[in-house]
């Protein structure tokens, strides 16, 4: 039942973390982010180019989180953690120059300049960063570049899922668990196979038991590996009353306990 490119994902994904809390710093990811640094890592995060020299142990981390929005339908799409000079999602503003100044003084994503569904006022900007008054010109170059955009930024989101869980650096204890849960809730499509097949031997099941389904194995043991097993044999061992009224037909197809009528394996367990 494990979608093994989803945990692969939610492994590679838990380093994102780990760098988001201080990880830039620390030694042990000091050799594969240097070479690039925070700005070239969040670039290739949200589009840039991966560079042929970057390391395999970097390239499988951003392939990860590039796949990962992919299956969960947030690529490419404007949330206020999306960088403002880095990538490619925003490439009207990632493609102007001069806006250093602006960086430097923590003007750096997209929700830093958006106040009530619009882009701030440059008084504002002013008042809220220390923007200096000869900077109007840049401004209005950002204004009418974010214009250009085809996503409307009204109602733009805080973060999506995975920004959530991975870009502020609090994820704590269990990660890997998390993002594979976050994952399979934002993923409704990726069991629609697995799910038909399901469902070829136990009968339909409601929305509610089918995510009971997804989620058991995680609850049965550590491995994933030994999860998957356990919950696949339990399935095809326990012979529910649905499932022997197939093979003896007599009509009693209730739960022995509550009666209820076709009580099938998930009622059972």
């Amino acid at each position: 039942m494990i979608d093994l490119q989803l945990y692969y994902w939610a492994s590679q994904l838990v380093v994102i973390n780990d760098w988001m809390c201080g990880g830039w710093s620390d030694p042990t990811y000091r050799r594969e982010l240097l070479p690039l640094g925070l700005e070239g890592t969040l670039g290739m995060m949200y589009g840039a180019p991966v560079p042929p020299n970057t390391l395999e142990g970097t390239r499988a981390v951003v392939m990860a989180w590039r796949g990962a929005l992919r299956r969960t339908g947030w690529e490419r799409k404007l949330t206020a953690m999306t960088p403002l000079w880095v990538g490619t999602w925003l490439k009207q503003t990632a493609g102007l120059e001069g806006f250093g100044a602006w960086d430097k003084i923590g003007i750096s994503l997209l929700g830093d300049i958006m106040g009530n569904d619009e882009i701030m006022a440059f008084s504002e900007l002013r008042e809220e960063f220390g923007l200096h008054h000869t900077q109007l010109y840049r401004y209005l170059q950002l204004r009418h570049a974010l214009t250009q955009y085809k996503q409307s930024l009204v109602d733009l989101p805080d973060h999506n899922p995975l920004e959530a869980k991975l870009l502020n650096g609090a994820m704590g204890k269990g990660g890997i668990s998390k993002l594979y849960k976050t994952l399979v809730i934002n993923s409704p499509e990726c069991f629609s196979a697995l799910r038909s097949r399901w469902e070829e031997m136990s009968g339909e099941l409601e929305e509610e038991e089918w995510r009971e389904a997804r989620m058991a194995p995680r609850e049965l043991a550590i491995s994933s590996r030994l999860r998957l097993i356990q919950f696949k044999y339990l399935y095809l061992i326990y012979r529910t009353p649905g499932f022997l009224n197939k093979i003896y037909p007599s009509g009693n197809v209730g739960c022995p306990r509550c009666l209820e009528p076709g009580a099938g394996f998930l009622h059972m367990t």
